[in-house]
C-alpha cells in the first residue's frame, strides 16, 4: 500500500470514515427491489491459539447479530501467492 498507513488512517477519519473492528459480516439485507440496504454482521472474538498452526480461531459473540445500514455494496478479491 503506497503512502504512510498512519497518515492514511488519519486523513480517512478527516473525511469521516469510521472504522470498525471484530465483525464479520453474514449477509446482505436486501430491499423489494433487491437493492442493498444494509448488512447483516456479528460480533466476533479470537480464540485461544490452536496447538496445530499457532492461529487464533474466530468466534462469534451469541446475540451480537445487528444489520449495519449500507447503500452501496463493495466486493474485493485478492489472491495472494505463497511462497514456500
Amino acid at each position: 500500500m503506497p503512502g504512510s498507513p498512519r497518515r492514511e488512517v488519519r486523513k480517512s477519519r478527516e473525511e469521516g470514515v469510521e472504522f470498525i473492528f471484530n465483525l464479520q459480516s453474514l449477509s446482505l439485507e436486501m430491499n423489494d427491489s433487491s437493492q442493498v440496504i444494509g448488512v447483516k454482521m456479528i460480533h466476533i472474538i479470537m480464540d485461544e491459539p490452536d496447538t496445530h498452526h499457532g492461529r487464533c480461531r474466530l468466534e462469534n459473540i451469541a446475540c451480537s447479530e445487528h444489520i449495519l445500514d449500507a447503500d452501496v455494496q463493495w466486493c474485493f478479491l485478492s489472491d495472494f501467492a505463497r511462497i514456500a
